[in-house]
């Protein structure tokens, strides 16, 4: 059985959905971040930050680790919820050493 730690990275080719689910998942956060803490240079990096998350590559293919897409698309997904990933695929990227069980 092979095992991952949630470290380790991914990455999905986002639908028009998952898109629209990780825009708002870091405008949730630049607006809860600018909220708690003002207009400081800790939110000035946080929501540069957000923006280069929202930002999706050339090719489509978006890198994340394994615990911040399951904090950013988990609580939005369901059996009802629409498909984030194209085709529902999950790549381990090659430079990620999964563990053995």
């Amino acid at each position: 059985m092979a095992a991952f730690n949630i470290n380790d990275v991914v990455k999905v080719k986002l639908t028009p959905a998952g898109i629209q689910c990780l825009d708002e998942w870091a405008d949730q956060e630049a607006a809860r971040s600018i909220a708690a803490y003002g207009t400081d240079y800790h939110t000035t990096r946080f929501t540069e930050w957000a923006t280069v998350r929202k930002t999706i590559p050339a090719d489509g293919w978006k890198e994340f680790q394994i615990w911040e897409m399951m904090q950013i698309f988990g609580p939005r997904t369901s059996m009802a919820s629409p498909q984030f990933f194209e085709r529902n695929v999950i790549q381990l990227v090659e430079s990620a050493q999964s563990v053995a069980a």
